[in-house]
């Protein structure tokens, strides 16, 4: 049980940083 939600953990991490990467790019192509 504890390991299924580790693993749920790890996927949500791997799909928030890609969103904030594209954040990040998206806000550095504003202020150019």
């Amino acid at each position: 049980m504890v390991e299924r939600t580790k693993m749920r953990n790890r996927k949500t991490c791997l799909e928030l940083v890609p969103v904030s990467v594209y954040q990040l790019y998206m806000l550095k192509k504003q202020a150019i």
